[in-house]
This record gives C-alpha cells, structure tokens and sequence, in this order.
C-alpha cells in the first residue's frame, strides 16, 4: 500500500479529529459500539484546579515570596535574639506583675508558633522530603542560635540549659508533626496553590521519604537520650515525662494547628478564614479557664491563666498571620476533609 493509498482521519472507523489534541484518544462516531474512550493519564487531575483564587489572592513573583520569607526569618530571628534580655530586663524592674506573666506567655507563644510553621511547612508543604527538611532545619537552627545567644549573654548557667533544649527539641517536633503526618498519609493533606492541579504522584509517600523519616526519629531519640551522661539518670520517670509531655503536645497539634490549618486555607469566604480560628479557639478555651477556676490549685490560677492565654493568643495570632501569608499568594490546603 502507498501512501497515497492511506485511509484519511475521516475514512479510519477508529479515529477522530480527536487525536489533534495530544493525549487523547477516541472511537470515533463510526463505532458507537465500541469501548469507551481512554482518557490521558492525569487528564481529570489537570483539567480541575483546586479552587480558583478569590478577592484575597495575590499572584506574586517567585523572588518576591523568597524575599519576603527571608524577611520574616530575620525578623522571628530578631525576635528570639531579643526575648531573654527583655524578660530578664523585666523581671528586675521588678514591674506590674501581670506585665511580666503576660510578656513570659507572649515570648513562650512566638516559640511555640515558630516551631508550627516549620513542623506544618515540612510535613505538608511542596517539594520533596529532603529538600523540605532541609529547609525547616536550617531555619530552626537560624532561631535556635538566636535564642542561644540571647540566653548565653542573660544568664551564666546558660549552656546546659542550651544543650537540653539542642536535645530535646527534635522530640516536641515529632510530637507536633505526628498528627500532621496522618492527615498527609491518610487524608491527603497538601498545601498547593489554587490555579495548580494536585496529580495523584503528589499524594504518594516514596521510599526515601520514608527512610528518611525513620532517620529522623532515631536522631531525635538519640539526642534526647544524650541530655544526661549518667545513665542513672534515665529512670522511668525520665521517660514517662517525655512520654506525657509529647502525648500532650500531640493532642494539641490536633485540636487547635491542624482546625486553624483548614479554617485559613480551605474556605473560599474570607470571612470564615478571618474569623474561624479566633472562634474555634475561644471554644476550645473557655472550658480551660472555668476548669482553672474551680480546680483552684496550689498557684494562683489567675497567674496561669495569664501566662497561658497570653501565650495562646500570640500563638494564634502569629499562626494565622502565616496562614494568611500563604492564603494571599494562592496557596490552598488540598486533601480529604
């Protein structure tokens, strides 16, 4: 057979106009019997966006998102190089007494949502899981040697203390990432920007990802176990208090970051992204405040609730304010519900 003697587009039973789009392919109105088309592969996932971006969405350009994150990374850094010296300063004034409370809780909370924006970022941000926990390592260890700083300059006992926070923060990490890990690995979770599919190879834990998360956990254990150097030390106390305060701080990571997470970046109403989480949390807090009350411990509840409610809501507000950073440049939380 030549090929002036091929049959044409029109005259082949089994093709269509169809095959000028690449990747697609059909039966063609020859053979209304036949089987059913063969989509392309990820054609579903690549037609269908997450959502499309609201009023509250700014496209910004690759090198203005790093700048303005090595901005706020400068800024936190500033934050822990300062904190310590600040507290100390107040403490000898000896000040209103609820100032100092509310400034201990204050610089406890930017701590605590220091660290969620680096667990949240490396278990469900982009990339791949060495490059991510690269990057969340780096910039803690840029806040740590800020707060050593600080605290070797305030206080001469200052370089155990700093070697067992050294110690011991990898382990509250796990803690706080643990619930995160199970929404990725079972729900989904994802952080991906709203004009951008979410392709099925995205949602699949690779090997190396594993191995390297199993590295990760044997280096924290092993430098918890190193915050001693009798082994005398390690009693069961020593490990039922690890065991209670990473349980707790896991609970913690599930009610309130992984809510605030999807209150923030899932709704399309802004309204419920601005206002969600402040609610949430109030509703969480109330039944804390009224049990402080009728527990009436040893300390003076109100003190507590100073230092907790202040650190609470620096917490929230720090958090949220990241949240909405990345709400602003498009990015949405993908995943099950």
């Amino acid at each position: 057979m030549t090929e002036s003697n091929l049959p044409t587009s029109n005259e082949y039973p089994y093709r269509s106009s169809g095959l000028d789009v690449p990747g697609r392919y059909s039966w063609g109105e020859h053979s209304p019997g036949g089987p059913p088309p063969l989509p392309a592969a990820d054609d579903a996932w690549a037609a269908a966006p997450l959502s499309r971006p609201t009023a509250d969405t700014y496209d910004l350009p690759e090198d203005l998102w790093w700048l303005a994150k090595m901005l706020t990374l400068a800024a936190l850094a500033i934050v822990d190089l300062v904190a310590v010296p600040l507290l100390d300063w107040l403490d000898q004034r000896s000040l209103w007494q609820p100032l100092f409370l509310a400034s201990l809780g204050a610089v406890g909370g930017v701590f605590a949502a220091q660290l969620t924006v680096l667990c949240v970022q490396l278990v469900l941000g982009t990339g791949s899981f060495a490059r991510r926990l690269a990057m969340a390592w780096a910039a803690g260890l840029v806040f740590y040697v800020a707060w050593a700083a600080s605290y070797s300059l305030t206080f001469r006992n200052g370089p155990q203390e700093i070697w067992w926070v050294l110690a011991g923060l990898p382990t509250v990490a796990l803690a706080v990432q643990a619930p995160l890990w199970l929404l990725r690995i079972y729900a989904g979770w994802r952080l991906v920007r709203a004009d951008q599919a979410l392709r099925p190879s995205q949602t699949q834990m690779t090997i190396s990802s594993l191995l390297g998360g199993t590295a990760v956990v044997a280096i924290s254990f092993a430098a918890l176990r190193s915050m001693y150097d009798q082994p005398a030390d390690y009693t069961p106390p020593f490990w039922l208090a690890w065991l209670i305060g990473g349980s707790i701080t896991a609970a913690a990571s599930l009610m309130l970051i992984a809510p605030t997470i999807a209150l923030v970046l899932r709704p399309s109403d802004w309204r419920i992204a601005a206002f969600g989480p402040t609610f949430y949390w109030l509703l969480l807090a109330a039944p804390a405040v009224v049990g402080l009350a009728l527990w009436r411990p040893a300390v003076d509840w109100r003190e507590l609730a100073t230092v907790f409610g202040s650190a609470s809501l620096v917490c929230l507000l720090a958090t949220s304010a990241w949240l909405w950073f990345l709400r602003s440049g498009g990015w949405r939380l993908a995943g099950g519900r």
